[in-house]
Protein backbone atom coordinates (compact mmCIF):
# COMPACT_ATOMS: atom_id res chain seq x y z
CA UNK A 1 0.00 0.00 0.00
CA UNK A 2 1.41 3.40 -0.95
CA UNK A 3 1.91 5.95 1.81
CA UNK A 4 -0.27 9.04 1.33
CA UNK A 5 0.54 12.30 3.06
CA UNK A 6 -1.53 15.47 3.11
CA UNK A 7 1.59 17.63 3.60
CA UNK A 8 4.60 17.61 1.28
CA UNK A 9 7.92 17.01 3.02
CA UNK A 10 10.85 19.27 2.17
CA UNK A 11 14.30 17.73 2.54
CA UNK A 12 16.56 19.93 4.66
CA UNK A 13 19.87 19.38 6.39
CA UNK A 14 20.06 21.92 9.23
CA UNK A 15 20.94 21.71 12.90
CA UNK A 16 17.91 21.87 15.18
CA UNK A 17 17.10 21.34 18.85
CA UNK A 18 14.39 19.42 20.61
CA UNK A 19 13.40 20.80 24.00
CA UNK A 20 11.75 18.40 26.44
CA UNK A 21 9.11 19.40 29.02
CA UNK A 22 11.82 19.50 31.72
CA UNK A 23 13.94 21.92 29.64
CA UNK A 24 16.57 19.46 28.37
CA UNK A 25 17.82 20.48 24.92
CA UNK A 26 18.80 17.71 22.53
CA UNK A 27 20.87 18.69 19.49
CA UNK A 28 19.47 17.09 16.33
CA UNK A 29 19.83 17.30 12.58
CA UNK A 30 16.74 18.16 10.55
CA UNK A 31 16.18 15.66 7.72
CA UNK A 32 12.87 16.94 6.40
CA UNK A 33 10.05 19.25 7.41
CA UNK A 34 6.45 19.87 6.40
CA UNK A 35 3.55 22.00 7.58
CA UNK A 36 2.60 19.05 9.77
CA UNK A 37 5.84 17.82 11.32
CA UNK A 38 9.50 16.96 10.91
CA UNK A 39 11.99 14.11 10.77
CA UNK A 40 15.16 14.53 12.81
CA UNK A 41 18.29 12.45 13.28
CA UNK A 42 20.00 12.16 16.66
CA UNK A 43 23.39 10.90 17.78
CA UNK A 44 22.85 11.21 21.54
CA UNK A 45 20.85 8.65 23.53
CA UNK A 46 17.11 9.38 23.47
CA UNK A 47 14.39 7.62 25.43
CA UNK A 48 11.21 9.71 25.22
CA UNK A 49 7.96 7.84 24.71
CA UNK A 50 5.67 8.25 21.72
CA UNK A 51 3.29 11.13 22.43
CA UNK A 52 5.80 13.08 24.53
CA UNK A 53 5.31 16.84 24.07
CA UNK A 54 8.39 18.52 22.61
CA UNK A 55 9.42 21.84 21.18
CA UNK A 56 11.40 21.97 17.93
CA UNK A 57 13.68 24.99 17.54
CA UNK A 58 15.10 25.51 14.07
CA UNK A 59 17.19 28.56 13.17
CA UNK A 60 17.08 29.34 9.47
CA UNK A 61 19.74 32.06 9.54
CA UNK A 62 21.53 31.52 12.85
CA UNK A 63 19.94 34.64 14.37
CA UNK A 64 16.44 36.03 13.92
CA UNK A 65 14.61 33.57 11.68
CA UNK A 66 13.67 30.80 14.11
CA UNK A 67 10.85 28.31 13.66
CA UNK A 68 9.44 27.15 17.00
CA UNK A 69 7.10 24.19 16.67
CA UNK A 70 5.14 22.71 19.57
CA UNK A 71 5.00 19.02 18.72
CA UNK A 72 4.55 15.47 19.93
CA UNK A 73 6.93 12.63 19.28
CA UNK A 74 5.33 10.13 16.91
CA UNK A 75 8.19 7.62 16.79
CA UNK A 76 11.86 7.01 17.50
CA UNK A 77 13.71 4.37 15.51
CA UNK A 78 17.25 3.82 14.23
CA UNK A 79 18.50 7.24 15.35
CA UNK A 80 15.54 9.12 13.84
CA UNK A 81 12.75 10.96 15.62
CA UNK A 82 9.48 11.79 13.89
CA UNK A 83 7.46 14.63 15.37
CA UNK A 84 3.93 15.85 14.63
CA UNK A 85 3.19 19.57 14.77
CA UNK A 86 0.67 20.55 17.44
CA UNK A 87 1.01 24.34 17.29
CA UNK A 88 2.99 27.11 15.57
CA UNK A 89 3.04 30.77 16.52
CA UNK A 90 2.24 33.17 13.68
CA UNK A 91 5.89 34.08 13.01
CA UNK A 92 6.97 30.44 12.88
CA UNK A 93 4.01 29.53 10.65
CA UNK A 94 4.92 32.37 8.27
CA UNK A 95 8.58 31.30 8.13
CA UNK A 96 7.65 27.65 7.57
CA UNK A 97 5.11 28.59 4.92
CA UNK A 98 7.74 30.63 3.07
CA UNK A 99 10.31 27.83 3.37
CA UNK A 100 7.87 25.29 1.93
CA UNK A 101 6.76 27.74 -0.76
CA UNK A 102 10.32 28.32 -1.95
CA UNK A 103 10.98 24.59 -2.14
CA UNK A 104 7.67 23.43 -3.59
CA UNK A 105 7.51 25.91 -6.44
CA UNK A 106 3.73 25.37 -6.53
CA UNK A 107 1.81 28.18 -4.83
CA UNK A 108 -1.59 26.50 -5.28
CA UNK A 109 -0.38 23.31 -3.58
CA UNK A 110 1.15 25.32 -0.77
CA UNK A 111 -2.05 27.32 -0.25
CA UNK A 112 -4.08 24.10 -0.08
CA UNK A 113 -1.66 22.56 2.46
CA UNK A 114 -1.64 25.74 4.57
CA UNK A 115 -5.46 25.77 4.62
CA UNK A 116 -5.46 22.10 5.67
CA UNK A 117 -3.05 22.95 8.48
CA UNK A 118 -5.32 25.77 9.67
CA UNK A 119 -8.35 23.45 9.49
CA UNK A 120 -6.51 20.85 11.60
CA UNK A 121 -5.55 23.46 14.19
CA UNK A 122 -8.94 25.17 14.45
CA UNK A 123 -11.07 23.99 17.36
CA UNK A 124 -14.42 22.58 16.29
CA UNK A 125 -16.17 25.26 18.34
CA UNK A 126 -15.03 27.89 15.86
CA UNK A 127 -17.00 26.16 13.13
CA UNK A 128 -20.28 26.24 15.06
CA UNK A 129 -22.81 29.04 14.85
CA UNK A 130 -22.93 31.32 17.91
CA UNK A 131 -25.79 30.61 20.33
Amino acid sequence: MAERRAFTRIGFNLPAWLVTPDGHQLPTQLQDISMHGALLSVTEPWSAESGTPLQLRLSLDGHDKVIIMQARQRYHKDGCIGIECQQLDINSASLLRRLVELNLGDEALLRRQFEELLDCAAPSAQHQAPS
